[in-house]
């Protein structure tokens, strides 16, 4: 509605939402280079002063489609449910900045996008959008869905990560970016276990700008990643499911066959270039036997004997009900397994949220609770370089075609079986579980003016165990003899458990005058972060049945549980 006024007119109205009930802190603004602006108050009413040039009103919140009417139509106004363009806003994880405003280096990503480009995890997906992510090949771990990986996105940093032998995933790499997870400090691991179908967006903030909001902790860069906001009143239960593959890719191997490896062998002098007669006797009688198995048609390709194509799946169920005015809940539901191409390696979370949202006036309050519960198993068969290591005329199985503990035995000349492994109960298996809580109070206590609390808890417990028989080919090369030699097999249990207790408070002002912006922020933080781990090694199984630590000999020699 219009005032008389020769110079200003001032323009009132009232904001509804989509229920058609008032709605407090829509911005409202300007579209001409003045770019005057208000904020909805607790009865969804503005009052914005414009000159008679103005012939329209901008209306825009989080969550809502951002609505430009003509002034003659701005006495109500009724917002409508939608997403406000995500490069607009920029999510610190402490504030939000319109992308106008912000001067450090920041690129914010859509949960579309991250799906456009796979469904893996999202660390996966980053990868493949923003070049600055840099994720190192692990040519040891393959496809090993168990491992975690090294990631950069500023450099190496000079102090080297402190080296350890716990599996539990309780430290992260100095040369990782800091991830915050709705304004809480979480791991790599959490970040790769969680479902992207929860995600909102990601903003990767790369420059100074990120240290200045995080401290030291964030030489590395930032990757803040927003879940999603309750939005609607009606109740909606959503089902979505994958499929993922994973092949191995052998092409880019070409390996000599047995005949054409004995060749090489032969012609290097490794069977003719001896010291003494009895070496020369027993070199001949090497090439011999494997010249015969080769004649006979062995030609064992190792490379592709541990691996299988891994097939794997994740479902995913969300309920949401609620109002906008009053409660609102949302609880997800997510199975996803991750199977390797190694035969026996798989990754399997469990997972389960619940996000609980308030609306009384002008104050918001959010709680997110989330479990985990995570099982994974690495391959019993060892790792893929073992096969690379193996020689095409080496045995896998005998003519009835029973795995051989030996590939070759030759004058006692003995070259272990790697696949033998897993047939003897070989096994090396984690498991986590992991609890969080994060409670959000936020108040709009004037127009532009606005604070927020938080208070976040999260605790895990780790168990680890690896158990490798007597017979394990990693104690073929062992010269044990005697009493000793029932030292063989052992048995490696971890435990462990890490909390972490965090709370802030922030109030920050916003404010546009014509073409400048004001912007203050004052906050509060304190931060708790502590874990414990114990690890036990025990030797001396002469069974393949005693796959329990109570049936050992005793502790490793010169050793003791260490955490």
């Amino acid at each position: 509605a219009y005032a008389q006024n020769p110079k200003l007119v001032p323009v009132t109205g009232i904001v509804l939402d989509e229920n058609e009930q008032p709605f407090t802190g829509v911005t409202v603004t300007t579209s001409d280079a003045e770019r005057n602006s208000s904020i909805t108050g607790k009865r969804g009413d503005f009052r914005l002063l414009v000159s008679k040039a103005t012939d329209s009103l901008r209306f825009s919140f989080i969550g809502y489609k951002t609505l430009v009417l003509p002034i003659k139509a701005t006495a109500l106004v009724k917002m409508q449910l939608g997403f406000t363009e995500i490069s607009e806003v920029i999510v610190t994880g402490i504030y939000n900045r319109k992308a106008e405003s912000y001067t450090g280096s920041a690129v914010t990503i859509s949960a579309a996008e991250l799906r456009r480009v796979g469904n893996q995890n999202l660390i996966q997906s980053l990868k493949n959008i923003d070049p600055t992510i840099y994720i190192m090949d692990n040519l040891l771990s393959g496809s090993n869905p168990n491992i975690m990986p090294e990631m950069q996105m500023r450099g190496i940093s000079s102090f080297p990560a402190e080296a350890t032998e716990l599996k539990g995933n309780y430290q992260n790499s100095p040369n990782q970016p800091l991830f915050i997870l709705d304004g809480f400090e979480t791991s790599l691991e959490r970040i790769i276990d969680m479902d992207m179908n929860r995600v909102e967006n990601i903003v990767i903030l790369k420059d100074a700008s990120a240290k200045a909001l995080y401290g030291s902790k964030a030489a590395n860069g930032i990757v803040v990643i927003e879940t999603k906001r309750l939005t609607g009143d009606r109740t909606r239960v959503t089902y979505k499911g994958d499929i993922n593959i994973e092949a191995p890719d052998l092409t880019s191997y070409n390996l000599t066959n047995a005949m054409e490896k004995l060749q090489v062998e032969a012609m290097e002098g490794l069977y003719f270039n001896t010291t003494s007669p009895e070496s020369y006797i027993r070199a001949q009688d090497q090439y011999n036997s494997r010249l015969r198995l080769a004649l006979q048609g062995l030609d064992t390709y190792w490379l592709a004997k541990p691996l299988r194509m891994g097939v794997g799946q994740k479902h995913n169920i969300n309920v949401e009900t609620g109002n906008s005015q009053g409660l609102r809940a949302s609880m997800d539901f997510t199975y996803n397994n991750i199977t390797g191409v190694m035969k026996g390696s798989d990754r399997t979370n469990f997972m389960g949220d619940a996000n609980l949202s308030y609306r009384r006036k002008n104050l918001l309050f959010r709680n997110i609770t989330s479990v985990t519960l995570n099982k994974s198993n690495n391959s019993p068969y060892g790792q893929f370089e073992d096969y690379v290591k193996m020689n095409p005329f080496w045995q896998v199985t005998d003519d009835g075609g029973n795995i051989l503990r030996w590939a070759e035995n030759i004058n006692g000349s003995l070259i272990a079986n790697p696949m033998y492994d897993a047939a003897i109960g070989t096994f090396d298996k984690e498991s986590y579980l992991y609890f969080s809580n994060n409670l959000y109070i936020e108040w709009e206590i004037l127009a532009g003016l606005k604070a927020t609390g938080r208070m976040g808890f999260s605790a895990k417990r780790s168990d680890s165990d690896t158990f490798y028989p007597a017979k394990h080919s990693s104690f073929a090369s062992s010269s044990l003899s005697g009493g000793a030699a029932l030292q063989k097999g052992s048995y490696t249990l971890e435990n462990g458990k890490s909390s972490t207790l965090s709370a802030d408070l922030n109030v920050n002002y916003n404010k546009l005058f014509g073409k400048n912006t004001i912007f203050t922020n004052l906050g509060a933080q304190i931060y708790d972060d502590s874990y414990q781990a114990y690890r036990h090694v025990a030797v001396g199984f002469p069974n393949t049945t005693g796959a329990d630590a109570t049936f050992a000999q005793g502790y490793a020699p010169e050793s003791r549980p260490v955490g």
